[in-house]
């Protein structure tokens, strides 16, 4: 009688011990799932990132503490990103979203939060 063993989809080279769900079912052995937990946190933080929240091509040091008016040239006013804003996106679009792993959220949210009110 022989038994079927899976092994790793990324290695193939030793027994798969984490099955993960979802749209993409994936055997993983310990190495590869702890590889793709941390490239999952990576890309969580990325996408948590100034340029990505606001869209455009904004850097932490770039914005003002506080938010600030400005005319677009036409008579409109136009707040232009700041830092605070920032924070207040971050804990309203991914703190407390379960769509996002919430233990990485919160540190990063705390860390961003330490950073700020260094200033």
């Amino acid at each position: 009688m022989t038994h079927n063993i899976k092994t790793c989809d990324i290695c193939d080279d030793a027994p798969a011990t984490v099955h993960t769900g979802g749209l993409l079912f994936s055997d993983y052995c310990d190495s590869c799932a702890a590889d793709s937990r941390e490239y999952d946190r990576k890309a969580l933080i990325r996408k948590m990132g100034v340029a990505k929240v606001f869209n455009k091509f904004w850097s932490w040091n770039g914005m003002q503490n506080e938010p600030n008016m400005m005319d677009d040239g036409d008579g409109n006013q136009v707040s232009l990103p700041s830092k605070r804003k920032y924070i207040d996106i971050l804990k309203k679009e991914f703190l407390g979203n379960p769509k996002y792993d919430q233990a990485v959220v919160a540190k990063y949210v705390a860390k961003v939060e330490a950073k700020f009110n260094a200033l």
